[in-house]
């Protein structure tokens, strides 16, 4: 049997892919949205478009008895696996679906708010940054993290190039929507006429690691992408395959798949 046929390539829900994909490579840049903060025990946190709820665990961790988290995202599938693994792993956490742009909370409730690669996903960002600067408390934290210029992760070029020419632009187009805020100023200037002061935007860069180009392009198909478009046919998955392994050749190791990501980890305060 072939490796291709050995591995189920069959989408598995976003919230599903996310959980055991996307979040443990996200959980590499956590800690930076942390010491931007100085989070500590006893702050109240809301987690904003919190996923399957990895940066809520995480600050757990830190906050004490005394301390509390909130996490909002729009879509359900998400917050149930939120829900699920924190009670799995023994955090008391607070769920709520929710848009960003209009958060369910009064003003002034939060110490921290946190947006772990969620606000190029928001349909107006810079609507979502003036509800965060609304619910923070005086002299308040905010610490967000997007993606650098889609360059700067050469996988994800690579995989956008491979998309483009053996699948087609549309869906081209769906991996480049995650990078889609990569202009340093850009941001600076949203947190900036969000109303925070203090606006800092750092660049950190981390190598990520796959067991293979080819398991790199299968965990994006069984996740994220896959919602996004149709299932590639088995032609389709070969050609895109066989481009990366040419095109990504130089970042493969003995163990596999290796290659840096670019993210902007960007902070302000509530003056």
């Amino acid at each position: 049997m072939s490796t291709d046929q050995q591995q189920d390539w069959s989408f598995a829900g976003i919230a599903r892919g996310y959980e055991k994909y996307l979040a443990p490579m996200l959980s590499l840049w956590t800690q930076d949205l942390f010491e931007k903060t100085a989070l500590g025990a006893g702050d109240e946190v809301l987690d904003i478009a919190c996923g399957t709820g990895i940066v809520a665990r995480l600050a757990a961790e830190k906050l004490g008895t005394d301390g509390s988290i909130t996490g909002v995202d729009v879509d359900s599938e998400m917050l149930a696996t939120a829900r699920s693994v924190s009670a799995h792993d023994g955090v008391t956490a607070a769920w709520r679906e929710a848009n960003a742009t209009n958060l369910p909370f009064e003003d002034h409730s939060f110490d921290v708010i946190f947006c772990q690669q969620g606000l190029q996903f928001i349909d107006d960002p810079a609507k979502a940054l003036r509800q965060m600067h609304r619910v923070l408390r005086r002299g308040g934290r905010l610490a967000l993290s997007v993606w650098g210029p889609l360059e700067q992760s050469p996988g994800y070029e690579a995989l956008g190039k491979a998309l483009e020419k053996h699948i087609g632009e549309s869906q081209a187009g769906v991996n480049a929507v995650p990078f889609s805020m990569g202009e340093e100023e850009s941001l600076r200037r949203l947190l900036e006429d969000g109303g925070f002061a203090d606006v800092e935007v750092d660049t950190s860069t981390r190598e990520v690691r796959f067991p293979s180009p080819r398991e790199f392009f299968r965990r994006e198909v069984v996740s994220w992408l896959a919602g996004a478009f149709d299932e590639p046919t088995k032609d389709e998955r070969r050609a895109v395959v066989n481009e990366l392994e040419q095109s990504l050749e130089s970042y493969v190791d003995s163990e596999g798949l290796a290659f840096p990501m670019e993210v902007f980890v960007a902070s302000g305060r509530k003056a």
